[in-house]
């Protein structure tokens, strides 16, 4: 009996902590706080009454409290929680997602929980690195990894993009071009957009005078970026630092070009004498660079 009030004072306890509750607010107006700290330490066995009516205010069946079984444990946590799980990140609440994820014991991480929570952890590092915090958004494609290691639902388009965008933040902070593996368009996906892996192959020919920036929507961050660069090569150094000027002053900027949107800026306005323009993109660059860090 003592060992059963233990383990059901316990598992309570875990419950009311992971929905954020305090003892006073879990007790209501059905139970004493006193009485529900005695259930949780194990020192007082609830009556049939109070387990139904704390089994409700949890939203776990009566019989997660006298489940014998890890296993049984988890299942009955997974059922409590994956509509709120569910919610959360088909309303892309990502965070919120992770969280109540990381509140899980690992009994209750299934196929369906894992899955839920290798395209959560993907989306916030994309959301980390949009913000250039290339560190943190390594170390949350790491997390999307491991959970995508614990179900068999996990798609090639996932698996793809977490190997792809590990060698992207890995090269990121300072890199001008980028290798042919990071170019081709048949990674692209629901992850990884074609014209991101198109804008990074065309850094590569550019200057051999391959394009003309109309392989870009019109007016988009791409296409300007390689109209400056044809200016660039074509010797229109003036139009190319007015060109680059406006691209970085712009918010819309993505982060896989900001580097060497930057860096084009910087030289392009030191060989045009516009020296107050180069030093305001080498300051970014070294924003950037310790932003990469976070």
């Amino acid at each position: 009996m003592e060992l059963q009030a233990k383990k059901i004072g316990e598992r309570i306890r875990q419950l009311r902590t992971r929905r954020g509750l305090t003892q006073k607010e879990l007790a209501g107006e059905q139970m004493t706080r006193n009485m529900l700290s005695l259930i949780e330490n194990g020192s007082a066995l609830p009556s049939l009454a109070s387990i139904a009516y704390l089994a409700e205010m949890l939203e776990v069946p009566v019989d997660y409290f006298f489940s014998a079984t890890e296993e049984d444990e988890g299942r009955y946590i997974k059922l409590s929680v994956i509509d709120a799980l569910r919610r959360s990140y088909h309303t892309e609440q990502y965070t919120e997602c992770a969280g109540q994820i990381q509140g899980m014991p690992v009994s209750a991480v299934d196929d369906e929980v894992a899955l839920i929570g290798a395209h959560t952890y993907m989306h916030i590092a994309l959301e980390s690195a949009a913000a250039y915090e290339l560190k943190t958004a390594a170390a949350h494609l790491k997390n999307a990894q491991e959970y995508m290691q614990k179900t068999v639902y996990a798609g090639e388009d996932l698996k793809r993009a977490v190997v792809y965008y590990r060698d992207l933040f890995a090269l990121l902070p300072s890199s001008l071009e980028f290798p042919e593996r990071l170019t081709d368009l048949r990674y692209a996906c629901g992850y990884i957009p074609a014209e991101m892996l198109l804008y990074l192959g065309s850094l590569r020919i550019v200057g051999k005078g391959a394009l003309s920036g109309k392989e870009f929507a019109r007016d988009t961050c791409a296409a300007r970026h390689m109209q400056a660069l044809i200016a660039l090569s074509s010797n229109r150094t003036d139009a190319a630092v007015r060109m680059l000027r406006d691209l970085a002053q712009d918010n819309d900027l993505p982060y896989f070009m900001r580097f060497r949107v930057y860096s084009d800026l910087e030289e392009a306005a030191g060989n045009t004498g516009e020296y107050r323009i180069a030093y305001m993109a080498a300051r970014k660059k070294l924003d950037l660079l310790e932003t990469a860090k976070k």
